[in-house]
């Protein structure tokens, strides 16, 4: 049985709705090339913190709410699976997760992987650990007799980004 990925890159910004477009745009490519699944960066839809803005600060949660559904709703239409990279909000002061939604081709979240291992200092005052709680566990995923954690996908956007598989 074969499993066709499509590693989707494309310039995420602050703009929600521009990366949601984007997001849109390349999962109907990803459909018409046979993909069973579409795979998108860390934190594609959301955009950023510390690269494509400067922080959560006056961030529109509601938009990324909606943007959440709005693809969740295509990957339903499509029959697509999707590994959505984005942000994950966190309750009270509590920075928010820089997370994949694992979302299956009946357009609902089944799983939700929350980057781990966060770079920064040990007063997370500098890179990710500024702007993200780290996550505490792997996410496993079975697909059509197909098992992967986490390190799977990291292999997959390695090789196609860099030619090797230094994951």
């Amino acid at each position: 049985m074969k499993l066709t990925i499509a590693t989707c890159q494309f310039p995420t910004s602050s703009d929600i709705t521009n990366n949601e477009r984007c997001i849109a745009d390349l999962l109907r490519k990803a459909k018409q090339q046979n993909a069973d699944v579409a795979h998108f960066p860390e934190c594609g839809l959301s955009g950023y913190a510390g690269a494509d803005m400067e922080s959560y600060e006056g961030f529109d949660w509601g938009q990324l709410e909606k943007s959440t559904v709005q693809v969740m709703q295509l990957a339903k239409e499509l029959e697509i699976w999707v590994i959505l990279g984005s942000t994950h909000r966190l309750s009270g002061t509590n920075k928010p997760h820089n997370s994949l939604y694992i979302i299956d081709d009946s357009g609902q979240i089944v799983d939700r992987y929350d980057k781990r291992f966060c770079a920064g200092d040990k007063d997370s005052k500098t890179g990710d650990l500024a702007h993200y709680t780290s996550g505490d566990h792997f996410v496993y995923l079975e697909l059509r007799a197909y098992s992967a954690g986490r390190s799977f996908v990291t292999t997959i956007v390695t090789r196609n980004c860099t030619g090797n598989t230094n994951a």
